[in-house]
């Protein structure tokens, strides 16, 4: 970047001037081609991604295994009713966290509430002593990761505060995967730490205004592949053309339908060979090797 910035400066005044505007003429063409708002709030198609996940609920209904529950405990003194109002106000931000996904006779679509309820309710953990506590607390929270979000439902979370003591709390937030995935997390904590501690303090939290919402950009995926995806499916077709589906031997017949039952087994492995995995993973242009 330096070099290019030498380079930059060194170019005559009119050269310079004219290589700028062609390039400011190409981020801003960049740019109106990106997600832009909504010109009605009526239902708005699914994305992609989405519409993945809705076919895979359909493959195996009621099963929880798209919920993302995300659990904090949380100690101290805590102003339960502004964290509550922290909450009500993310949830105004994002029309995420105010959608539900209706199946219609040309397919699902995603329906956006102008506001929902946001209750926070607390919940008392009964034993007389902290360790019966806790225990009580993983219950209700087994409990809670086994029970399924229906994406018919409205909001797609369920919130609410699990109270061990005076000063000792569990935020329990179980969102389904389908409008929260691990960078929706780190937005939603960030914003619900300042919005919590602007209804405490009563100083305006400082966040950005947020230009376009998902189901914008679901809109624009939408139109912006209607010319392209025949194109895309055709270089796929022709790239996988004449492989062979592969038949895992397994020791039992196959079930009818989806059942998610399964385990998972650990296998310790030494730096070096971790080190080995990821230099091939970059060596083939991989951008990432997902080792633990």
């Amino acid at each position: 970047m330096t070099d290019m910035m030498k380079r930059l400066a060194n170019l005559p005044p009119e050269q310079r001037a004219r290589f700028l505007a062609q390039l400011r003429a190409q981020v801003e063409g960049i740019a109106t081609r990106g997600p832009s708002p909504r010109r009605d709030t009526g239902p708005a198609p699914l994305s992609y991604a989405q519409e993945s996940l809705w076919f895979l609920d359909k493959l195996a209904p009621s099963k929880p295994v798209y919920s993302v529950p995300v659990y904090h405990r949380l100690r101290g003194n805590l102003d339960v009713a502004a964290l509550r109002a922290a909450l009500a106000e993310v949830v105004a931000r994002h029309e995420a966290l105010r959608t539900a996904i209706v199946d219609r006779d040309d397919g699902p679509v995603q329906v956006i509430a102008d506001s929902v309820p946001v209750p926070l309710p607390v919940i008392d953990v009964a034993g007389d002593t902290e360790e019966a506590r806790l225990k009580t607390a993983a219950e209700l929270l087994d409990a809670e990761t086994a029970t399924p979000i229906p994406l018919s439902s409205m909001p797609l979370w369920r919130a609410y505060l699990l109270r061990l003591a005076a000063d000792d709390y569990i935020l329990v937030f179980n969102i389904h995967h389908i409008v929260f995935d691990g960078w929706s997390q780190a937005v939603f904590h960030s914003e619900l730490a300042a919005l919590y501690d602007s209804a405490r303090t009563g100083k305006p939290a400082q966040l950005a205004e947020l230009p376009i919402q998902y189901p914008d950009y679901c809109s624009w995926q939408r139109e912006w592949l209607a010319d392209r995806i025949d194109e895309l499916g055709e270089y796929w077709r022709d790239k996988l053309k004449g492989m062979e589906v592969l038949e895992f031997p397994t020791d039992r017949p196959r079930a009818a339908s989806v059942t998610f039952n399964g385990s998972h087994a650990s296998l310790p492995a030494d730096k070096r060979l971790l080190d080995s995995v990821r230099a091939l993973a970059r060596e083939e242009g991989g951008q990432h090797a997902f080792v633990v």
